[in-house]
């Protein structure tokens, strides 16, 4: 039974051990933690400009204008939005949509309700002509925390959101003339991101002309489905571009991991779908499985809480068998003691 006691007391300590490692690894800091989080920033300093009226698809245009206002560049989003390269909206040909390409342009006219946007690649080459070569930084396709690293540093980054942080949504799609796929987010827009603390971030929005403050892990989610796309300027730094500065016009926008021949893929079965809805599709209904996975814990945790199980219930096992032969043979010794003393009994009483 002391050995019995002992093991109950060691896989009591275990089960607390892994769980406490798993309430660890749970609540780690998974994103920067500024020194500076216990006061809040001076949003008084920041410069706000709004996009409406004059400007009522330039989010864009307008970002850029508080960024070189910031850096001490006077410019008018008016002044910047007439610089922006500008590429054709989406119009159908041969049962196809073909429009411009938003990492070489302005998707229409940022002056116009009709406007879609554009992606960081054309801002870059911008604001490369405001500033000093090799001020430009790009950290488009990168984890959050590098932006964030950019932020800390003082240098306010233009990021690419959804207004209001409302869901990401894809409203449209074409092809570009180079064939390339372009899924359209309708409710995206840009805003610069100059702070943040341990619940959340700072921005100067074009389309409230405010400052706002977002909650910052919803933030990031939303920036991430947008195609995690972020620009800023450093003015400490000097000489050649490095490789994140201003990417080549012609290379293919796959910033924020998504592979455009799957996608085109899935849009095109989703076509042949909706023309035949008698198509079964077993790749659709894969699609449809791994959407209604959990998403959003990191495998590490699952993996902690998996084993952790596994051994709560082979320790449990364990003891549940370990008590019950202890049990039996406890029994056992005592029907035996039971057994000798009725037997000395007789044997006392025939004597």
């Amino acid at each position: 039974m002391k050995f019995l006691n002992r093991y109950n007391k060691i896989l009591h300590a275990a089960i607390i051990l892994i769980f406490m490692l798993a309430f660890i690894i749970t609540n780690s800091p998974q994103i920067l933690s500024k020194a500076s989080a216990q006061s809040p920033p001076n949003i008084s300093a920041f410069p706000t400009i709004k996009k409406h009226p004059e400007m009522p698809s330039g989010s864009e245009a307008t970002a850029i204008a508080i960024l070189l206002n910031y850096h001490g560049v006077q410019i008018t989003k008016e002044e910047i939005g007439r610089e922006l390269p500008t590429e054709p909206l989406p119009v159908e040909v041969n049962n196809r949509q073909i429009g411009g390409d938003p990492s070489r342009g302005f998707i229409g006219d940022p002056f116009s309700e009709q406007g879609l946007g554009l992606y960081q690649q054309p801002l870059a080459r911008i604001l490369g002509n405001k500033i000093p070569v090799g001020q430009v930084i790009d950290r488009s396709g990168r984890p959050f925390l590098a932006v964030l690293s950019e932020v800390e540093r003082g240098n306010p980054m233009i990021v690419w959101v959804t207004e209001g942080l409302r869901p990401a949504s894809i409203t449209q799609f074409w092809w570009t003339i180079d064939n390339n796929l372009i899924q359209w987010h309708g409710n995206q827009t840009t805003v610069v991101l100059f702070d943040f603390d341990a619940d959340s971030v700072y921005v100067s929005d074009p389309n409230t002309g405010q400052i706002e403050a977002y909650n910052r892990v919803v933030f990031e989610r939303i920036w991430r489905d947008v195609g995690s796309r972020a620009i800023g300027i450093d003015i400490t730094a000097s000489g050649t571009p490095t490789a994140t500065s201003t990417p080549d016009i012609a290379a293919p926008d796959t910033s924020g991991g998504l592979n455009y021949e799957e996608e085109r893929r899935k849009i095109l079965r989703e076509i042949e779908r909706q023309r035949d809805p008698s198509l079964v599709d077993e790749a659709g209904d894969e699609d449809a499985n791994q959407d209604g996975a959990v998403k959003g814990v990191p495998s590490i945790v699952i993996w902690v809480v998996i084993i952790a199980t596994f051994i709560f219930l082979a320790s449990f096992t364990t003891l549940l068998i370990l008590t019950l032969k202890a049990n039996k043979k406890a029994q056992d010794n005592q029907q035996q003691v039971a057994s000798d003393t009725s037997q000395e009994q007789d044997d006392d009483m025939y004597n």
